[in-house]
């Protein structure tokens, strides 16, 4: 699915802590070798998931050959590591993370409030955090837009939002569709994940990321006609 691409962020994440780390273990007097070697070994390991994720979707990760050959010399020659690193810190992660934001930015898939929000918690398989922190965001994002009251929530805040006199200003079928979709989707899931905190399965957490990301993309690309008109 195309949210688990976005899981390649939290990646190129973790590569930068275990860069961090290779840095302050070499450094140490004597460095420590063995735990460069498994740190390098992660960081490979990590940025070949996030290839086997990219490129069967056609991104090309710029300097990734040289990122490679580069972790290969500070693992086995850790005599001549820091020039290494350098051309890994200064030159070849930039580049990788910028070519890979740069792919995910291009699709305008997920709205970066679910983006923010639930990236994190989605890739560490906390399936119920995930879906308690989309409906939280999902419930801030609103009710910053339109200046609602913070107390409003579930069901009334879906008639506020999707009914004949609501917010979203469309045409009375849509609304009663939207209003209908936005209460079914907090009843079931939300209520579940409040009652069943370890049986939420993971195409559960995507069906509600999914779901609230139709409607904030709907909501702003109405709300932007509405202003626009």
């Amino acid at each position: 699915m195309f949210y688990k691409l976005y899981s390649c962020l939290e990646g190129l994440n973790r590569i930068e802590r275990n860069l961090k780390e290779i840095e302050a273990v070499m450094e140490n007097e004597p460095p420590v070798l063995s735990t460069c070697q498994l740190l390098c070994d992660n960081v490979n390991s990590e940025m070949q998931s996030i290839q086997e994720r990219l490129e069967p979707k056609g991104v090309k990760i710029n300097r990734l050959d040289d990122f490679y050959r580069h972790i290969w010399f500070v693992k086995k020659q850790p005599k001549i590591w820091r020039g290494n690193y350098d051309d890994i810190i200064n030159s070849d992660f930039p580049e990788i993370r910028k070519s890979i934001i740069d792919f995910l930015n291009s699709l305008n898939y997920l709205h970066p409030v679910l983006q923010s929000n639930c990236i994190f918690s989605f890739e560490n398989e906390s399936h119920a955090e995930t879906i308690r922190n989309a409906f939280l965001a999902f419930k801030s994002y609103v009710v910053q837009k339109f200046n609602l009251p913070p107390d409003l929530d579930g069901q009334r805040l879906c008639d506020r939002l999707f009914s004949e006199s609501g917010i979203i200003k469309v045409n009375s079928e849509k609304s009663k569709e939207f209003n209908a979709f936005a209460k079914s989707l907090y009843g079931y899931f939300r209520n579940k994940n409040a009652h069943y905190l370890t049986d939420i399965a993971e195409f559960e957490a995507e069906t509600v990321l999914m779901s609230l990301n139709l409607m904030l993309q709907y909501i702003d690309n109405v709300q932007e006609d509405t202003d626009n008109g």
